[in-house]
């Protein structure tokens, strides 16, 4: 059997007639002129090329690589943030690696050590929980936080306005008559701490206080935020929901279906990121909408200037979230 020998770039350069300097521009990602981008491809089609990625990382001390950890794969907030991050990322000519924590502490610090360990160039974590400690003792700067702040590490952080658009929301419905308001809130997050204070501080600027029965917390689970929901519905304790997550969104609106109650009649609710499911709500929702694309390209942005300056100043950037007015908010009477 022929034993063919490897093409190089000198076959490349050959090829092409380019210079060595132009065509490694190229492998690396480089722009170039339209023609001597068209002849470098065809060449490396002709020989079958391939680059030596050890040798290039050797060299270029990059892989052009950048890893992102998200909780859950199945969770769709997450799932289309993750998309965005990677349509930017190759945009700029970056491969991407996703790695799924499970909602599991233990399971990202394990994620975010094989990334570092295999020379990524930088790291977008969607954080699980406030592993402060762990994260201060790595001696990797280009790690970029997104969704979740964690306190007492001094790094890039993206944010949404958690407080001030749950603050927001609440004060919607308690303008609407309505006090009485299931609060659903993800367990031992402080996105979800942050909604919290903004929905309990809406109550006292109204010079009013929450029923704190109907505060509820849940795990990232749609069939415990179902259930927490029914409970309350069945024993009539409130007369909306204020669902302050994807997750919790989805159980509200299964329970509603599955009851056959009307909205806004039976109940009000208000959800929390405008993506897919909750679009197929009979009633149009009155919901809150995150800048998924933004946060991508903000996250994006932050770790390539961080990639090409790690001594680079961090910086916490706050997005700002919408309230989209539906038709499932009731406007009760005074007193009721």
């Amino acid at each position: 059997m022929e034993n063919k020998k490897k093409a190089t770039i000198k076959d490349i350069c050959k090829e092409t007639n380019l210079s060595i300097g132009t065509v490694s521009k190229y492998l690396n990602g480089g722009k170039l002129k339209e023609k001597n981008r068209i002849l470098i491809e065809k060449a490396i089609e002709k020989y079958n090329y391939s680059i030596d990625f050890y040798a290039k990382t050797m060299i270029t001390k990059k892989t052009n690589c950048v890893g992102v950890v998200i909780p859950e794969f199945g969770n769709a907030f997450y799932g289309i943030l993750v998309t965005a991050i990677s349509k930017c990322l190759r945009s700029n000519s970056y491969e991407v690696i996703v790695k799924e924590s499970n909602y599991d502490e233990k399971i990202e610090q394990l994620c975010i050590k094989w990334f570092i360990e295999r020379k990524c160039d930088a790291i977008i974590c969607l954080p699980t929980g406030n592993q402060s400690q762990f994260y201060k003792s790595l001696d990797y700067a280009n790690i970029i936080f997104v969704d979740n702040f964690i306190k007492g590490i001094d790094r890039d952080f993206v944010l949404v306005d958690n407080y001030e658009i749950s603050k927001k929301g609440t004060k919607f419905l308690l303008d609407n008559g309505h006090t009485n308001i299931v609060g659903m809130f993800i367990n031992n997050s402080y996105t979800s701490l942050e909604r919290k204070r903004g929905f309990i501080d809406a109550y006292k600027e109204s010079n009013l206080l929450p029923n704190t029965d109907l505060i509820i917390h849940i795990d990232e689970n749609v069939d415990e935020a179902y259930e927490k929901v029914d409970n309350l519905i069945n024993q009539k304790k409130a007369t909306a929901i204020f669902a302050t997550s994807y997750i919790s969104t989805l159980g509200s609106i299964f329970l509603i279906n599955e009851k056959n109650l009307n909205v806004p009649e039976d109940i009000s609710i208000m959800g929390f990121d405008n993506i897919m499911l909750t679009n197929l709500f009979k009633t149009k929702l009155t919901i809150i909408n995150q800048p998924i694309q933004e946060l991508a390209v903000t996250a994006v942005d932050l770790a390539l200037k961080r990639i090409n300056n790690p001594e680079k100043e961090h910086q916490i950037i706050i997005l700002k979230c919408t309230l989209m007015e539906g038709n499932t908010i009731s406007r009760l009477n005074k007193g009721e």
